[in-house]
């Protein structure tokens, strides 16, 4: 397995935003200085997962999942780690520095990997600078209405009808024809023992992977007579059909940016759209609709999906196979249906790309489009019905979610006349993601130990952490977790001068970890410094009061009971004086401290030592 340059991951954990991460996967909304959302990893019915960014963690104190930016992408995403880390790397415009095989072939497979794309690359260049001097290339775009700009947005070229030209620019760049042959810009003519260019006299369109890497093409004959109208890039090393989207690389932030992605069917379709100004756009390139298509979508789309399909009869076949890939990953699928004989190219030169986006704010959901391309009618026979409903239950039992699944099932049966019972199961599709069980019951530490944790982490608190990280008693606290969070932070204080809260996550138990979210969770602790520190005194306070009155529950009946109880009073009166004082905080904060320290921290801890005898 590949292994990462020292210091990388520990790098990009730190300088990876874990907000944006994760919300490309959930909703999140902030609340106070955390965000919350709805966990993906249960059957979720409100927001139990926070994202502490401070920490760089995740938590779901409902199933119990949680961890760093690597660990969410791997689970969701259900990959290795490796590809977490280029994931959160892409995601983030870092680049991946090279990696450092473990064995020999994989090292092997590494250099085969980065000479094809780089083959690709100059094949690419040549293909664009071939366009620029084909005048029957540069006429067909202009026929089809696309302009200089959008070609070369695309990186559209063309492949001349001199088969060798290609081959012998590469060849002079160093590449082998066993090399091209790999790629698939080469083929073999076995009668004749020679090769020949994959790609000649036609209109070439680059396929970029996600990173805008090209590994691939697609070209598109002028020739009205040639039965191949496109030919595709054969299954490559770097090249897998089911696995890439075309234009994905081009259109990917405009995708992300919209949260919403509109997919069409052919790459032309893709092009006219975008320069139209509908520019959240990819397509499934000639392929049925793949799983993991569906999730390299989603990194980018949220879970709102368009699909716009041409009308005819094959147009409407493969929609109605996409429907149920992309609901089983969760996505919100609608479905534009354009007039019969139109393609998405069609509509927006006919009519603009205005046109097109109303025309996509009107999509159908799944069950009105299927309903409706039925055509039923009242006097529809039941053998119509039910041949509809077989079709409806297997697509509607791939929703992962019961609750949404019996919802569309509820919405389906109403428009069927049928049980919608009969049409909720699931339909034993691609297994959903295992949901994971509730997890034990959080139990949040008490209430006054929360306040003056969060209190000493607020970044107006740091001259105060100095002043009482020597004299703080531990023993006040009852919680373990709330005191390894403050022994942390003051020996934090003590080594760096600073807190580190993303530090502080890895250096505390799991328990204490989850304890120190729930703690942030509760509200912003950035106040000022006097505020802060009023806090904290009233806290410690309050907590040497409890010591007391536990002391003074211990020795019921003693005579020294009453003494104690009178001096409680007294520290009780001057905790509600103190906190008359906060509504007017003195501005030398030093002396504050030391003037309450000696008027009250230290006739408590006299009468402790009373309570003990």
């Amino acid at each position: 397995m590949p292994m990462f340059p020292d210091g990388f991951v520990q790098d990009l954990k730190n300088r990876a935003d874990i907000v944006d991460v994760v919300g490309r996967f959930v909703q999140l909304k902030k609340q106070g200085s955390v965000y919350v959302g709805i966990c993906p990893f249960h059957q979720d019915h409100k927001p139990s997962m926070r994202v502490t960014p401070s920490m760089g963690i995740y938590k779901c104190f409902a199933c119990g999942a949680g961890g760093d930016v690597f660990k969410f992408v791997q689970e969701h995403e259900r990959v290795e780690f490796p590809e977490a880390v280029r994931m959160v790397a892409e995601f983030s415009g870092i680049p991946v520095p090279e990696a450092r095989p473990s064995t020999p072939e994989e090292s092997a497979r590494e250099r085969e990997r980065d000479r094809l794309l780089e083959m690709h690359r100059l094949a690419c260049d040549f293909f664009e600078r071939e366009l620029r001097k084909s005048e029957v290339a540069k006429e067909y775009l202009k026929k089809r209405g696309l302009t200089g700009q959008t070609a070369k947005d695309f990186s559209i070229g063309w492949a001349p009808e001199d088969g060798d030209a290609l081959p012998r620019r590469l060849r002079e760049a160093g590449y082998t024809d066993e090399e091209m042959l790999r790629g698939g810009l080469l083929k073999r003519n076995p009668e004749r023992n020679s090769v020949y260019c994959t790609f000649r006299a036609r209109v070439v369109f680059p396929f970029f992977s996600s990173n805008k890497s090209v590994i691939g093409f697609t070209g598109r004959t002028l020739d009205p007579e040639n039965p191949a109208k496109y030919l595709n890039t054969p299954e490559t090393p770097i090249y897998h059909k089911g696995n890439e989207l075309f234009a994905l690389g081009v259109t990917k932030e405009e995708i992300r940016k919209e949260q919403r992605a509109v997919v069409v069917e052919g790459n032309i379709d893709v092009v006219q759209l975008w320069q139209g100004g509908v520019r959240n756009v990819v397509a499934a390139s000639g392929t049925a609709f793949t799983p993991q298509q569906a999730r390299l979508l989603k990194r980018y789309a949220g879970k709102r999906v368009v699909l716009v399909f041409d009308g005819d009869a094959a147009g409407q076949k493969a929609a109605r196979k996409a429907i149920p890939v992309l609901l089983a990953e969760g996505f919100e699928v609608r479905v534009l249906t354009l007039p019969e004989g139109e393609d998405p190219d069609d509509f927006v030169r006919k009519r603009g790309g205005g046109a097109f986006l109303a025309q996509v704010e009107k999509a159908q959901d799944f069950v009105d489009y299927l309903v409706g391309a039925a055509r039923l009618t009242p006097d529809s026979s039941p053998e119509k019905r039910a041949e509809l409903a077989h079709a409806v239950k297997e697509i509607v039992g791939a929703i992962p979610d019961p609750i949404l699944r019996e919802s569309y099932a509820d919405k389906a049966g109403d428009a069927l006349r049928i049980d919608p019972r009969n049409l909720a199961e699931a339909a034993g599709r691609e297994p959903p993601r295992p949901m994971r069980p509730a997890a034990a019951g959080f139990a949040p530490p008490p209430a006054i130990e929360r306040d003056l944790a969060r209190a000493l982490l607020s970044p107006a608190a740091l001259e105060l952490d100095r002043t009482v990280a020597d004299s703080f008693d531990p023993a006040l606290l009852s919680d373990p977790r709330v005191a390894e969070i403050v022994d942390t932070l003051f020996e934090q204080i003590s080594r760096l001068g600073a807190v580190d809260l993303k530090e502080m996550a890895e250096l505390l138990s799991d328990e204490s970890r989850d304890a120190l979210t729930s703690i942030l969770c509760e509200g912003d602790a950035d106040r000022s410094e006097a505020a802060v520190t009023a806090t904290y005194l009233q806290t410690v306070l309050f907590l040497q009061l409890r010591r007391i009155d536990a002391r003074l529950k211990a020795i019921a009946g003693d005579p020294a009971r009453l003494e104690l109880w009178l001096e409680g009073n007294g520290q009780k009166r001057a905790l509600e004086n103190l906190r008359r004082e906060a509504g007017r905080p003195d501005a030398d904060l030093v002396g504050l401290l030391a003037r309450y320290g000696e008027e009250l921290e230290a006739p408590v801890r006299e009468f402790i030592v009373k309570s003990k005898k």
